[in-house]
């Protein structure tokens, strides 16, 4: 029997506000990134969306896949090593390497899937042969977002890292919360009841961000997180931040921020019967079940 390969996947939380929040505005946000062909760079890896496939053309709502390209932004003008000779090479050695720019090193083709109803983003965070970190995707986001034409015609775009919650959730187990900031940047008004209220409330005030914070008061053993707080919390995490500070059951301080703990589900696939991408899809699809393709 084949040996079965593992993947994971993380998401990203997208929010267009200046025209609503239609799935056909969602889908026209793709096209427009897609369009500008450009990529994103960390270190000497670069990052950009290499297509873009519709699961049913005729859905509006239906979602979006493809593949993100990663690969390697070479600086011919950085030193070359010549592991022949064990040394840094020669200029008359490095006079010779002739890249077309058009040329990249090392493509990796990275699945992803666009829930166009719900604004998130999916993707393969990590397999045998490709994956992307999300702090990555989010830049790649981020800086498509800022082109003038998608500002034009959609207005400014949020995006935010989905939160591991039930690692979040950990800090109400603590033994002293000190510690509780939140910011809310404008949550997407058709997800769950908590954010429809939420994104009413700051839409009705025409604010894009509200910021909490909670402080343990001097008399008190600790702060005691209520249903509304909670809800605050719970929000923010995929739509902003939170971070947090206390003292667990030992006696040790904890610090937590919703940054550093990205939601991460995994599942695992038989290459020789099903592709990444179809496994990936299917996954993503069935709201994240285990996969059963022996």
């Amino acid at each position: 029997m084949a040996r079965k390969r593992m993947f994971s996947v993380s998401g990203i939380n997208i929010r267009v506000h200046k025209k609503g929040h239609a799935a056909e505005h969602y889908s026209r946000m793709w096209r427009l990134f897609w369009e500008q062909r450009r990529s994103i760079k960390h270190a000497n890896t670069a990052l950009m969306i290499g297509d873009i496939r519709f699961e049913d053309e005729n859905n509006p709502e239906a979602p979006i896949y493809g593949y993100l390209y990663r690969f390697l932004e070479i600086d011919k003008d950085e030193a070359w090593f010549d592991i022949e000779q064990h040394k840094k090479a020669d200029a008359k050695d490095v006079s010779q390497i002739s890249i077309p720019e058009k040329l990249k090193a090392s493509l990796k083709e990275i699945p992803y899937f666009f829930d166009i109803k719900r604004h998130k983003l999916y993707f393969v965070r990590s397999e045998m042969e490709t994956g992307v970190s999300p702090w990555m995707v989010l830049k790649l986001i981020q800086r498509l977002g800022q082109d003038q034409i998608v500002i034009k015609e959609l207005g400014h775009v949020d995006a935010t890292i989905l939160t591991d919650q039930s690692k979040l959730e950990e800090l109400y187990s603590w033994q002293v919360i000190k510690i509780i900031d939140v910011t809310i940047e404008r949550p997407n008004p058709l997800d769950f009841e908590d954010e429809v209220e939420v994104f009413k409330r700051m839409q009705a005030r025409g604010v894009s961000e509200e910021k909490f914070g909670y402080k343990k008061a001097p008399d008190a053993e600790t702060i005691t997180p209520d249903k509304e707080m909670k809800a605050v919390v719970s929000i923010g995490a995929d739509n902003g931040s939170v971070h947090a500070k206390g003292v667990e059951s030992d006696g040790k301080p904890v610090e937590i921020s919703s940054k550093d703990i990205p939601r991460i589900e995994r599942a695992q696939y038989n290459h020789n019967i099903s592709t990444l991408m179809d496994s990936f899809k299917a996954f993503v699809s069935q709201g994240f079940k285990n996969l059963h393709n022996d």
